[in-house]
């Protein structure tokens, strides 16, 4: 089994002339909610700017995360690009 071209992966996502969309599942739980986050906040980190869209909101339990505010929902209607 070959592993995949992460170098090459990371260039496309530097290189992405429009935000990276991060999402997750709908009825978000903790660790989806996490995930998206620390993903979301990594990229950040990198310079990479990333659009954090969920269909569902964040359920009240976990309103309480860092950065949780950034995460928008999503409109089926309008192109993410």
């Amino acid at each position: 089994m070959t592993q995949p071209p992460i170098p090459q992966i990371l260039d496309l996502i530097k290189s992405s002339p429009t935000p990276i969309l991060i999402t997750s599942h709908t009825r978000p739980d903790g660790d989806s909610i996490g995930s998206l986050l620390g993903l979301s906040l990594a990229l950040e980190a990198a310079g990479i700017n990333v659009l954090p869209r969920m269909q569902d909101p964040v359920p009240g339990k976990y309103r309480f995360l860092q950065c949780v505010d950034s995460i928008r929902g999503v409109d089926p209607a309008t192109p993410v690009h």
